[in-house]
């Protein structure tokens, strides 16, 4: 019996057309939203990490640490500084780059 089923339907699969190729399909053009992104990380990370980094300091402060917590502080904010202006860096390449070509 189950023979039976098992023999029909490999002859069934057998005995259909095979289909025929179609056109690959051609990719859909990939659009990355980079203000939803930019305003993500502002919004949700960012302040997750200067509660973090605030943690850190305020731990650091209570065991006596406090030239560690300055260095941590200058390095912060050179960071900060150095985020704050890769926007303008970029302008400022594309500027020289249309200068030279």
């Amino acid at each position: 019996m189950l023979t039976a089923q098992l023999l029909q339907t490999t002859s069934d699969l057998l005995a259909a057309p095979s289909p025929t190729p179609s056109a690959p399909a051609t990719p859909a053009e990939v659009t990355i939203n980079l203000d939803g992104l930019k305003g993500f990380l502002l919004g949700q990370i960012l302040p997750i990490m200067l509660v973090v980094i605030g943690i850190v300091f305020v731990g650091r402060s209570k065991s006596g640490q406090i030239a560690k917590i300055l260095t941590s502080c200058a390095i912060l904010l050179i960071g900060l500084a150095v985020i704050g202006g890769s926007g303008r860096l970029a302008q400022l390449g594309e500027f020289l780059v249309g200068l030279i070509f």
